[in-house]
């Protein structure tokens, strides 16, 4: 069964690979790869905490955070 720690595990480990990216970043296009990490961590953890709450709050902070990931 997946619990609330895995899903907070798997987002601190992608919000780690993510600032990594973004502090050695090597030109534009990997940074703007390394925000959308960040940004989908970040994701992750409000709709994985929202989710085990009941509360439909993170998953509104998660809609809002989606439009402002570049276009693929």
């Amino acid at each position: 069964m997946i619990t609330l720690t895995h899903y907070l595990i798997l987002t601190g480990l992608l919000f780690a690979i993510g600032l990594v990216g973004v502090m050695r970043r090597t030109n534009l296009l990997m940074l703007f790869f390394s925000t959308e990490i960040l940004l989908n961590a970040v994701n992750i953890g409000f709709v994985a905490v929202s989710k085990y709450y009941g509360d439909f709050t993170g998953r509104m902070f998660a809609f809002f955070i989606m439009p402002w990931q570049p276009v693929k």
